[in-house]
């Protein structure tokens, strides 16, 4: 079956090991979930527009889970671009003081279309991890920041007919993103 989908067996091994490397986040004392909104914007050096991503959040002991859909203000008539991205912040040190620092993992989903004379899809994937520090104030309100790095891989369809500038599938080529977050968001 491998060999029939080979993109399949490569995407099922990346899931396996950020399952897998997430897991140690997920674990919780058996405090109340503290449920939260936050308004992420992001900043990536492989894909041009700035990301505003609105997250729902949960707070378990000293893991926070974050899931949401990203807006793009920021880009050309000539392109549509939608994303999401999955987050979990780990506090070692809890989030009761007013500076917390965390580590952060994050798995992002950009999709890129853009409509010129050579209309060109792109589909990213990241695989980010980082650190950042929160400022929170007694009512449940916090602002923070955070920089990640970590692989990403591309698929792009083109009809451009110029050699070089064709398709190529996910996982053919793999590099390397850096990318900065500031965050505003509410805990009730």
């Amino acid at each position: 079956m491998a060999e029939q989908w080979p993109l399949l067996s490569r995407l099922s091994r990346v899931v396996v090991g950020l399952t897998l490397a997430m897991a140690p986040l997920t674990s919780h004392a058996g405090d109340a979930p503290r449920w939260g909104v936050a308004m992420n914007s992001s900043v990536s050096g492989e894909v041009p527009a700035m990301r505003l991503v609105p997250t729902a959040s949960v707070l378990l002991d000293r893991t926070q889970l974050e899931a949401g859909v990203g807006l793009h203000p920021f880009i050309r008539t000539d392109q549509r671009v939608w994303s999401g991205e999955l987050n979990a912040k780990f506090f070692p040190n809890g989030t009761e003081d007013k500076l917390n620092l965390y580590l952060i993992s994050q798995l992002a989903y950009v999709y890129k279309d853009l409509e010129t004379y050579y209309p060109t899809t792109y589909h990213y994937l990241f695989m980010l991890g980082g650190y950042g520090l929160t400022v929170t104030n007694p009512n449940g309100i916090y602002m923070g920041t955070n920089v990640t790095v970590g692989p990403y891989t591309f698929n792009r369809r083109s009809e451009n007919p110029y050699p070089g500038f064709g398709s190529d599938e996910m996982f053919d080529e793999v590099g390397l993103a850096l990318a900065f977050q500031f965050n505003l968001g509410y805990r009730f």
